[in-house]
């Protein structure tokens, strides 16, 4: 899976019909983080869907999703949240959320 994707991200691992994906954080190709906790959401999913993408899965194959937030404030659950719905739409996928 993929030499074009960004180097920030660890790659899915593929097990049977199963990936397994982690590690998507905020940065960019170039490993540039993005500025503020909004954009850096937005470009981790974006990560993600690349890893699913390169794996020939839609985020609709997705069955959980486990996300950690550094710092967690109440603040920081609508930007996750959007950028869930965003992704998955409406599908009703178990979420797992840590600080």
């Amino acid at each position: 899976m993929g030499e074009h994707l960004p180097t920030s991200i660890i790659l899915g691992v593929p097990a049977g019909r199963t990936i397994y994906v982690a590690g998507q954080g905020g940065k960019d190709r170039n490993g540039i983080l993005a500025s503020g906790f909004e954009a850096q959401v937005r470009r981790a999913f974006t990560n993600f869907a690349a890893v699913l993408s390169a794996a020939g899965a839609e985020p609709r194959h997705v069955a959980k999703i486990t996300t950690f937030v550094v710092d967690h404030d109440q603040s920081k659950l609508g930007p996750l949240t959007e950028a869930v719905r965003e992704l998955f739409g409406t599908a009703l996928l178990g979420r797992i959320r840590t600080e």
